[in-house]
């Protein structure tokens, strides 16, 4: 992710580290000011300098496939979420990735348990984390800058056994795929990131806030 709000995205991921176990509730990790939809046109001018002089890069924007990411990593962490974009003139798909009814419930979800990272020799960066209606929720990234294919499965995503297997749902494209033992085939993109939320089969899958276009 290039330019300020790669660095932001990358940069605060990195200093969350040491404090990912501590968040909860009253003393939530803030993973600071979001950059979706922050554009150089939209940007604050004396913030465009000062992220020029930090960067050494013009000020950027986050694509889509980034955005999600970043929208991602902070609910997963249960950040508080700030827009830092205008929200006057941003398009409809920042508008939507703001707005993910889905993903939104991750970052407000009332059990407020802390992620727990996953460790992966291939570089692709996992979390899981409880949710309180029994769910577990999923996150991988790519921070790569070329697309990575992987396979999670249910023993290091530490999902209880269950003889019905589990729905995965794709907190971005509605996407449901069962899986009879947590196993989970992913290819993520160049800084794109998986947000899946999943459901033991034998749950009613349609109280999940659905992913919106």
């Amino acid at each position: 992710m290039d330019g300020y709000p790669g660095v932001c995205t990358t940069d605060n991921l990195d200093a969350a580290r040491a404090w990912e176990p501590d968040g909860g509730p009253g003393h939530w990790n803030d993973l600071d000011m979001l950059t979706i939809g922050l554009t150089p046109a939209t940007a604050n001018p004396v913030v465009r300098q000062l992220a020029g002089l930090a960067t050494g890069t013009p000020t950027a924007s986050l694509d889509d496939t980034e955005a999600r990411a970043e929208m991602s990593i902070w609910s997963m962490l249960a950040s508080p979420l700030l827009a830092g974009n205008d929200l006057t003139r941003m398009t409809a798909t920042t508008a939507a990735i703001l707005t993910n009814a889905a993903v939104l419930a991750i970052d407000q979800d009332p059990l407020g348990a802390a992620p727990v990272r996953v460790p992966r020799a291939d570089g692709l960066l996992l979390w899981t984390r409880p949710l309180a209606d029994g769910d577990t929720a999923v996150l991988a990234v790519n921070r790569g800058d070329s697309p990575h294919a992987a396979a999670l499965t249910g023993a290091e995503l530490a999902l209880p056994a269950t003889a019905a297997g589990y729905r995965a749902t794709d907190l971005w494209t509605g996407t449901i795929t069962t899986t009879a033992d947590g196993a989970l085939p992913l290819t993520l993109a160049p800084h794109a990131a998986a947000l899946l939320r999943l459901t033991p089969a034998g749950h009613d899958v349609r109280r999940v806030p659905q992913a919106q276009d």
